[in-house]
């Protein structure tokens, strides 16, 4: 038998065997024995704010994000735009750690741990113990932006800088590219990656464009450049003097991506020259620490010099 109330609650009832009498009796329903049907109490009234449905994606004050189900029984759910707080179901507005302003007006409530900061990066507020405290004075770094990524505006620190976009601390570069902007020429220090070493001191220099690191220098004869192997591998040396960097940061430098390579040199007769080229790399121990060179940058002064950099060295001074 199914059933329905006054208040629109629906049941019912299965009998396993059931008799009617004869008219005598007046047809009364006898012996139905045993039974089956609706266990569950029905829903006929909701607490306040809730209602009765069969779905639901009912979040909280401490967590607003929900995952919708639906059952076949109805239940008393918050609807759209209120959450649970505690045992009550109160408007999202009503929720202590609401930011009315998010949202371009149309609020949001900041789940427990939860951090907001708005487009201008003006404000961060946060959710802590369900209590919500902003900072007004909050501001991105001069070496830093207001930039907006997955959906979350936030300072964020500049290339070559590290820090939380407030303050920003210049990183150890892998190269001098990081300081190509630089006004003039300047010693860095940086580590290149995969570079397993301390990080070194490196010549920076601005000129073509900035951003070239200079790994030999030999203006004068008042440092041998007669080493041995192990002296060319490791280097001698000062960034600021003559010095040859050493094979083993040359094979980690160039390992990184593509280089140019640019020589600047002074004749014998005193006239400057310089050879670009557009391709430049050494390789490992494993190669003889190998160089690699190609792609004569026609705009190069070297000229005839161009033929014999690599084959008489010594014999330009």
């Amino acid at each position: 038998m199914d059933i329905t109330t006054e208040s629109g609650c629906s049941f019912f009832v299965t009998y396993e065997t059931f008799r009617i009498s004869d008219s005598f009796s007046h047809y009364k329903l006898v012996s139905t024995g045993e039974y089956t049907g609706t266990t569950d109490p029905c829903i006929e009234w909701c607490p306040t704010n809730k209602v009765l449905n069969r779905c639901k994606c009912e979040g909280s004050c401490a967590d607003p994000t929900c995952t919708e189900s639906c059952s076949s029984t109805p239940t008393c759910v918050c609807p759209d735009g209120f959450l649970m707080d505690g045992e009550d179901c109160v408007p999202r507005e009503n929720c202590s750690c609401f930011i009315e302003e998010a949202e371009n007006g149309q609020g949001v409530v900041l789940a427990e741990g939860e951090v907001y900061v708005n487009p201008s990066c003006t404000k961060r507020c946060s959710c802590n113990s369900g209590l919500l405290s902003c900072d007004d004075t909050y501001r991105c770094s001069p070496n830093g932006n207001c930039e907006e990524r997955q959906g979350l505006s936030q300072c964020y620190c500049n290339v070559g800088y590290t820090g939380d976009g407030v303050q920003c601390d210049r990183a150890t570069a892998s190269d001098c590219q990081a300081y190509s902007t630089e006004d003039s020429n300047s010693i860095r220090l940086i580590q290149p990656a995969g570079w397993t070493g301390n990080p070194f001191q490196v010549m920076c220099d601005v000129s073509d464009g900035g951003g070239w690191l200079v790994f030999q220098r030999r203006d004068d004869s008042s440092l041998s450049f007669h080493r041995d192997w192990n002296e060319y591998r490791e280097g001698f040396g000062t960034a600021d003097g003559n010095f040859w960097l050493g094979n083993d940061k040359l094979a980690a430098l160039t390992s990184q991506g593509q280089y140019e390579l640019r020589i600047d040199f002074v004749s014998k007769s005193g006239q400057q020259h310089f050879a670009k080229y557009s391709s430049f790399s050494v390789g490992n121990v494993d190669t003889n620490f190998r160089l690699s060179i190609s792609g004569y940058d026609s705009s190069s002064t070297a000229g005839e010099f161009h033929f014999i950099f690599f084959l008489q060295v010594d014999s330009i001074i």
